[in-house]
């Protein structure tokens, strides 16, 4: 799988989680009605959104309402699916979702791409159980009054080069983005990264993980740069446009160039009870125009190539998707990492103690 985040979802589920929770509670009654569908995404601010730009067009153009919860995760989803007694329809899920199992079989409906058009979705984005809706970059962003013009860093070899860019590094603590982040520094080709090298990767972490600040939450690292606690550290490009529409002139900027991106897919889980309304609602949601729509609103990427030319070009260049037009990002590996990540996690756990 080419194209495909996390714990960047936390804080922004907080917001609407007490407030949605009631209409979770009332969705199993409510979903008898054939004229519904339940969404399951990653509430807040996002969400909040998808129900301007989709939900609400749909419902009025459709007749079908849309019950919006939030919350989303891959156990409540297994857990619904092994009891054969699921409640949600569509779902907002990561990359790494798309290729698990349940424990009585398969997780996901399988598409039907006759009833869901996907003119400017890219091949890669289009797999039998899901299809991306709307991609994020990590990437390398730095504390601006700690280099001055002309002399900051622009790549992952600069931020492991703490004699010509000198202060704190920070990284998210989990294998995920810091091995690739590694042999990218190490000058590893972003086309040739998968499957990774992880000890080439580790050894090249072993001379600066014991500078490194190791944070575990998204919200994290902007506060962190912006402070000066940071010079440099992984974040999210959301993360940081965030923290700079609400702190105008933050001493904060980032860095495109060898970012990773990753991609929301939307899929069905086995045994929906309502998977035609399921499948109209994400036919509606790859619309070209509505995620352009939603786009400028969020600064969340489109999964639709042709979103990008209905945009102005100031947001254009805020959209993960475009930079990754333009080679600028590599693609997280969906199917690799789900393979990998519980093995890797010990084996990172491993290299964190180690001397």
């Amino acid at each position: 799988m080419g194209w495909r985040m996390l714990s960047k979802r936390a804080a922004f589920a907080l917001g609407a989680a007490c407030g949605l929770a009631l209409a979770f509670g009332g969705a199993g009654a409510r979903a008898a009605d054939d004229n519904t569908v339940v969404f399951s995404g990653w509430g807040g601010n996002w969400q909040k959104a998808e129900r301007t730009y989709y939900f609400a067009p749909f419902e009025k153009a459709t007749g079908i309402k849309v019950i919006d919860v939030p919350d989303v995760n891959l156990a409540k989803i297994k857990g619904m699916v092994d009891a054969h007694n699921v409640e949600w329809d569509v779902v907002q899920a990561i990359g790494m979702w798309i290729p698990q199992k349940s424990a009585s079989g398969d997780l996901w409906e399988t598409l039907d791409y006759g009833a869901i058009a996907t003119d400017g979705i890219p091949d890669a984005l289009k797999d039998p159980h899901g299809v991306g809706v709307a991609t994020f970059a990590q990437i390398l962003a730095y504390n601006t009054d700690a280099y001055p013009a002309g002399k900051r860093p622009t790549s992952w070899a600069d931020y492991f080069d703490t004699k010509k860019f000198p202060g704190k590094r920070g990284m998210l603590n989990e294998p995920r983005y810091a091995l690739e982040i590694g042999l990218m520094a190490e000058g590893v080709p972003m086309d040739k990264l998968y499957p990774l090298d992880v000890e080439r990767s580790l050894k090249h972490w072993d001379a600066l993980k014991n500078d490194v600040l190791w944070w575990q939450q998204w919200p994290q690292a902007p506060s962190l740069l912006a402070s000066g606690e940071l010079a440099m550290s992984l974040s999210s490009q959301a993360r940081i446009l965030g923290l700079l529409n609400e702190e105008k002139g933050a001493p904060v900027a980032m860095v495109w160039n060898q970012g990773i991106m990753t991609t929301d897919f939307l899929a069905v889980p086995k045994g929906s009870k309502h998977k035609e309304a399921a499948f109209k609602l994400i036919a509606w949601m790859l619309d070209a125009q509505r995620q352009a729509d939603y786009a400028k609103a969020t600064a969340v990427g489109p999964s639709n190539i042709k979103a990008l030319q209905l945009v102005d070009e100031k947001t254009r260049e805020l959209l993960p998707s475009y930079h990754y037009q333009k080679g600028e990002l590599v693609a997280l590996d969906n199917a690799w990492w789900a393979a990998n990540l519980a093995s890797l996690t010990e084996r990172w756990n491993q290299w964190k103690l180690k001397n």
